[in-house]
């Protein structure tokens, strides 16, 4: 089996051709270039040096997390641009499994640490016997102050690699009551020689993928997530009252070419079985989802958000409310109508699990434009 191994998890960048048990070429590159500009250079320049087909591959293997969520992003991107090139499938190798692979036969417990900022590392505890990795740990986030007393629970002699230790080195000589070591520079840091080798192990196992469905597995949220998830939570949805009515008006001629007019607003959500939720921020109206009832279905007339708060989950916490609130009152279905060109939001509806079931021709005005028809069926609380 002949895989090509790239690495870009973490400050090095690194790219292999491994086939059963012969490492064939192993480029590795520890500087200040970015991963995008150095992975493919190297995978380019040692393929040219082997005079390799790539059409001779049955793999790409590469890093799937935890790391750089960057440096994740450009590693599994060429893998799966490469792999579905080329027809063949992807093998994900976890980071620290990977790190903890390199050191070899050891009668240590390996722990791989990998500096995963906020005062954490990626972690994971292995023992190698024959060639073959013993998860006793399977890889996780802790922070040194936890990893430091498992540890010292374990009562073994511990063998530290990764760019984690240099960050921790300090309080681990503060905190460790067993024995331990620290890798060579030579495997102290990912080497994609074993990534790929540990590959066809994990391929035998029956953990090759197409590339179409490979994901990286992060660990834990990005720094953008967080933020996300963190502004959600001021958030509140609730039906609107008499004075949300003029902001929401404001919200439609900023949006749209032919806005609803704060009475005609007033005049259709005030009817009974008629809804308008509002999106609040600090108390502030940052989007609105409106809906109406007919019989058991429940038609949407309007989502909207306001332009400074878009890309942040708002659309999607209204309308998540609306499905909800709308079965709760006996509704089982919801339809909606959106402009064919309108794939943001065409997106949305497809997360929500709406299907798009017609068409209605030269439906939009200003400009003219056919809309899509969606529905949701059986909707759940």
């Amino acid at each position: 089996m002949r895989v090509l191994a790239i690495d870009s998890s973490g400050l090095v960048a690194g790219a292999a051709i491994v086939e059963d048990d012969k490492v064939l070429a192993e480029y590795t590159l520890n500087d200040k270039k970015t991963h995008s500009q150095t992975l493919l250079p190297l995978v380019d320049s040692m393929c040219r040096m082997l005079e390799l087909d790539l059409h001779t591959l049955d793999a790409v293997a590469v890093a799937k997390g935890p790391g750089s969520f960057t440096g994740l992003r450009i590693g599994v991107s060429t893998a799966k641009g490469l792999a579905m090139a080329l027809g063949i499938p992807v093998i994900g190798v976890p980071t620290v499994d990977a790190l903890a692979f390199q050191m070899g036969d050891t009668d240590a417990l390996i722990c791989p640490m990998m500096d995963a900022r906020r005062n954490q590392v990626y972690t994971g505890l292995y023992h190698c016997k024959n060639g073959k990795l013993t998860t006793i740990l399977p890889q996780t986030a802790l922070s040194a102050e936890e990893l430091i007393g498992r540890l010292n629970r374990q009562k073994e002699r511990v063998l530290f690699t990764g760019d984690g230790v240099p960050v921790c080195q300090e309080q681990l000589k503060a905190g460790l009551t067993i024995d331990y070591t620290f890798a060579q520079p030579f495997a102290a840091r990912q080497r994609a020689a074993a990534l790929g080798t540990l590959s066809i192990a994990l391929a035998k196992e029956g953990q090759a993928v197409a590339a179409e469905a490979f994901r990286p597995e992060y660990l834990r949220p990005s720094q953008a997530e967080r933020e996300r998830a963190e502004f959600l939570r001021r958030v509140t949805i609730a039906g609107a009252e008499k004075a949300d009515f003029s902001a929401v008006a404001a919200l439609e001629r900023e949006i749209f070419t032919q806005p609803w007019s704060e009475e005609s607003l007033r005049s259709f959500y005030e009817k009974e079985g008629n809804r308008l939720l509002c999106a609040c921020e600090n108390g502030r109206v940052i989007g609105y989802c409106g809906y109406y009832s007919t019989g058991e279905e429940a038609n949407v007339t309007n989502l909207a958000v306001a332009e400074a708060y878009r890309g942040k989950g708002i659309g999607h916490l209204l309308l998540s409310y609306a499905i909800r609130e709308a079965a709760r009152n006996g509704q089982k279905a919801m339809t909606l109508e959106v402009r064919v060109s309108n794939m943001a939001a065409r997106n949305l509806y497809e997360s929500l699990d709406f299907q798009m079931e017609g068409c209605r021709k030269q439906f939009y005005a200003d400009p003219v434009e056919d809309a899509c028809i969606y529905w949701l069926r059986d909707l759940q609380c």
